[in-house]
C-alpha cells in the first residue's frame, strides 16, 4: 500500500515538472509575441507609414 502511495507520489511530481516546464514556454512565447505586437502597432500607428499606399505597390 504504502509502495503504490509512494509510486503515486513521484508521478505527481513529475506531472508537476512537467507543467512547469510548459508554463515556462509558453510565458516565453507570450512575452515574444506581446514584443512582436509592440512592434507592429508602432509601425501601423508611425504617421509616415501609409498601408493603402504599401498594398498598392504590392
Amino acid at each position: 500500500m504504502y509502495k503504490k502511495h509512494l509510486e503515486f507520489k513521484h508521478k505527481v511530481q513529475d506531472n508537476n515538472q512537467d507543467a512547469h516546464k510548459q508554463l515556462a514556454e509558453v510565458t516565453a512565447q507570450v512575452s515574444e509575441l506581446k514584443q512582436r505586437v509592440q512592434t507592429l502597432e508602432a509601425i501601423v500607428t508611425d504617421s509616415s507609414y501609409n498601408v493603402k499606399q504599401e498594398i498598392n505597390k504590392l
